[in-house]
């Protein structure tokens, strides 16, 4: 597949034209944008995401986040498996940063770090 590379919140553009990102870059960015989604937020389509609230609270459980961080990685069916997942929390930025590495059905591995709010 080909999508349009984003930096960002930005479509990436060179000398004028949009920049196109495929192979595992595409899909480790199809990834990323679901995993920042809540779901239920895009109209267009209610059930793509992650539940955030997953995600919150003064003692966040870590087993129901990294159920949320396989379900949300694994709504792109080209992703087989999440093979490591890690988090890292600034209470007092109320961030949470998660790193995962990720196994496609064809064998390609991508490794992702998403911010969520906390």
């Amino acid at each position: 597949m080909k999508d349009f590379k984003l930096l960002g919140d930005d479509i990436a553009m060179e000398n004028g034209d949009f920049v196109m990102v495929e192979g595992p870059d595409e899909l480790r960015q199809t990834v990323y944008i679901g995993m920042q989604t809540n779901q239920g937020e895009w109209f267009l389509n209610p059930d793509v995401g992650m539940q955030h609230s997953t995600f919150g609270g003064k003692k966040p459980n870590e087993e129901a986040m990294r159920a949320e961080i396989v379900r949300g990685a694994t709504q792109d069916d080209r992703i087989r498996t999440v093979d490591e997942v890690q988090f890292e929390q600034d209470s007092k930025a109320r961030k949470l940063s998660v790193t995962f590495k990720a196994t496609a059905t064809d064998g390609t591995t991508i490794q992702e770090a998403v911010n969520i709010d906390a």
